[in-house]
């Protein structure tokens, strides 16, 4: 289901997308009549949740790391 289908005022130039929480945000807003208040607080919303996104990831990927790293060792002190 789209639910952004196209429209004259978007003309091609709008990218929605979902932040984390699923709200619907625009990462581009084209030629819609948004105030500077409105661009300028969106993009703070957007780069808030990609900040909080990676950092989330850095953390599961150290999560990863070590927990594979006890897997090689204990599949190595079954080797013994």
């Amino acid at each position: 289901m789209n639910i952004f289908p196209a429209s004259l005022a978007a003309r091609g130039e709008v990218m929605p997308v979902r932040d984390s929480r699923g709200a619907v945000r625009f990462a581009r807003t084209g030629g819609l009549p948004f105030s500077p208040r409105v661009k300028v607080a969106a993009t703070c919303r957007l780069d808030a949740d990609h900040h909080d996104r990676r950092i989330a990831n850095e953390v599961l990927e150290s999560l990863f790391y070590f927990s594979k790293r006890s897997a090689e060792a204990a599949r190595s002190e079954e080797d013994r």
